[in-house]
């Protein structure tokens, strides 16, 4: 388990490698040397940087580590950035916004995609910069910035979203701002946003005053010196201070003194890549990728074994996929995924394809000219506190799903500029896509099916749509099932039992006592019992734990039309439900029911009698 040193800056073409002093002077070759072995860890000078020269030109590496030891590519990692420096900054409850930062310059490369300790002594994750900019030749009441709105540079066809504006008065305001990063927004630039929003960026030009968080921050707000917070360090940088460098000439107090940026491969708008294929077990820590024209992926893993990319930076003006895990298992952690809106019809965040599973966590995805993830040919995703389309909108649907791709996630914030889920052809209606705190909003669940959107929606008696039900829980399902689809969906818009997929599965330890399960229902349409039931599976015959048999009974009722918000007068029923020896009943439920407005509400919570 050696170290190995990468220098473009100061090393030579002869180098080898082993020390400070003899670090290779390339990144494609260190990349690309064959003669790693598992464990080895391979540490890139911050300041480094590789330029592709050409087309097909891939970085190809060619060693193999293992699950226990995988080779480490690492861009040297930060220290942390005190408080002491960053002295000053303004924190919202409830708001994204990090503003009026002093004591350092908000930067892409040295603070995006890394954790941050705030003034509420949590940590929140830094997901993009914060513009500000004077605007003039605005006419007031009319074409006014609204807060959330698709933002264009029409000058330089770059895109953004609005995040603050202040009217100043007269014909004058003030706006903030996330923007693409490959241009500066100068004087004179005319900025719109979708909703009439028009005026020209005045003689101060813009100014980064800030960044945007994760999520919402919870603690209290604070200003100025209250505000001040940490940048925390890279996940290597303990382990980094402890090399000893006793025999080096170059010492590594020399390399940690650098700017806190990226090592930076630059593909150049070159059909080139980053390509593992069949290449196992490798971790890529701490660099940012940019700007290749391959079509296949800047970053592509094919039939590989466990890949992991941590603190990683990922951008491109060009008209390709980002980062293509295809048939691999690739854990993809603390990364800011960023596209150019205006790059053509194909430019995907993260297209997840043959079968790969990843764990995509801690991430934010945005600016893509198509859509954030694209999940196809049976690739799956777990997700776990992600952004996509949030810090800025996405061309298309944040996901799109194609072939039985699937996900389900937790903490997952969508911003929906066209759509939040795009389902292709090759899927069924039991393609469900489930997460848990959607919006990142505690307890606000939500399921994404080709037929609609299942959420758990809370209420309260006495008021809102619908009232709780009287003895009933704190929350319903609330099923809008809208969807028509494409031309490849359109027979899935009212499923058959068949493929009905289950709304939700209950299970209860029942004795052999008879019992009956019942659930309340709020319909504002007429629905058949075909279009809407439970079925209880439970065992009706038993001799020992191997000679037994199943069966199941299906509720009948039919539902009506509510007569207002509070009306929980009808249900569906099971009843005469005796298990043969004790043991669990099964409930679930169906849905097939289509309207383009109306809307079912489930209590959740069973009477059982």
């Amino acid at each position: 388990m050696a170290n190995w040193y990468v220098d473009t800056i100061l090393s030579s073409v002869a180098n080898d490698g082993t020390s400070t002093d003899d670090a290779w002077d390339s990144i494609e070759t260190a990349m690309e040397y064959n003669g790693f072995a598992p464990g080895d860890k391979i540490w890139i000078k911050r300041d480094s940087s590789y330029l592709c020269a050409g087309a097909s030109q891939d970085i190809a590496p060619d060693d193999d580590g293992t699950s226990k030891d995988p080779i480490f590519f690492i861009g040297w990692p930060r220290a942390a950035i005190p408080d002491t420096t960053i002295t000053q900054a303004g924190w919202t409850n409830g708001s994204n916004i990090v503003d009026n930062v002093i004591g350092i310059t908000p930067d892409r490369e040295k603070h995006v995609g890394r954790y941050v300790t705030a003034p509420d002594g949590f940590q929140y994750m830094i997901t993009a910069v914060l513009w500000e900019s004077v605007l003039d030749g605005i006419e007031d009441g009319v074409s006014e910035f609204t807060v959330g709105s698709n933002l264009t540079n029409t000058t330089q066809t770059k895109y953004g979203k609005v995040w603050g504006y202040t009217d100043d008065g007269g014909t004058a305001g003030t706006i903030q701002y996330v923007r693409d990063p490959g241009s500066v927004w100068v004087e004179n630039d005319n900025l719109t946003d979708a909703d009439a929003g028009d005026g020209e960026i005045a003689a101060a030009g813009e100014t980064a005053v800030g960044f945007l968080i994760d999520r919402e921050y919870a603690g209290s707000t604070v200003t100025t010196t209250n505000g001040k917070f940490q940048i925390e360090a890279d996940e290597d940088y303990t382990e980094a201070q402890a090399i000893d460098d006793a025999a080096f000439t170059i010492k590594l107090s020399t390399w940690t003194d650098d700017a806190h940026d990226l090592p930076l491969l630059d593909f150049n708008g070159q059909t080139s890549e980053l390509l593992l294929t069949t290449d196992n077990c490798y971790v890529f820590r701490n660099m940012d990728f940019q700007d290749s024209a391959d079509t296949s992926g800047m970053v592509k893993f094919s039939n590989c074994r466990a890949i992991e990319l941590l603190g990683c930076l990922f951008y491109s003006t060009q008209n390709a996929p980002l980062v293509v895990p295809n048939g691999t298992h690739t854990v993809i952690d603390r990364c800011i995924v960023e596209g150019d809106f205006a790059a053509g019809s194909t430019q995907k965040g993260i297209n997840v394809i043959g079968g790969s599973h990843v764990i995509l966590k801690n991430t934010a995805i945005y600016n893509l000219k198509d859509a954030g993830i694209i999940l196809s040919n049976g690739g799956q995703c777990w997700l776990d506190n992600v952004n996509i389309g949030i810090e800025a909108p996405n061309g298309d649907e944040d996901v799109e799903i194609v072939k039985n791709g699937n996900f389900i996630g937790k903490d997952v914030n969508l911003g929906g500029n066209i759509g939040y889920i795009d389902w292709e052809f090759y899927i069924g209606p039991e393609s469900q896509n489930k997460i848990e705190n959607y919006g990142k909003v505690l307890g606000a669940h939500r399921t994404f099916s080709p037929q609609g959107i299942v959420d758990k929606l809370g209420i309260v008696a006495g008021s809102g749509d619908p009232y709780k039900r009287s003895g009933g829980a704190d929350s319903v399902l609330s099923i809008v099932f809208d969807e028509t689809g494409p031309d490849s969906l359109s027979y899935f818009t009212e499923p058959h039992e068949i493929w009905a997929p289950p709304i939700f599965t209950h299970e209860f330890e029942a004795t052999t006592a008879s019992k009956s399960y019942r659930y309340y229902v709020q319909c504002e349409g007429i629905v058949t019992a075909a279009q809407l039931y439970i079925v209880a599976e439970y065992v009706d015959s038993y001799d020992d734990t191997s000679e037994y048999t199943m069966t199941t009974q299906q509720s009948d009722e039919a539902f009506t039309a509510r007569a207002d918000a509070e009306d929980w007068a009808e249900f569906m029923e099971v009843t005469g439900i005796q298990p043969a020896v004790g043991s669990k009943v099964r409930i679930k439920c169906y849905c097939s029911y289509y309207h383009a407005t109306n809307n079912i509400f489930i209590d959740p919570k069973v009477e059982i009698s």
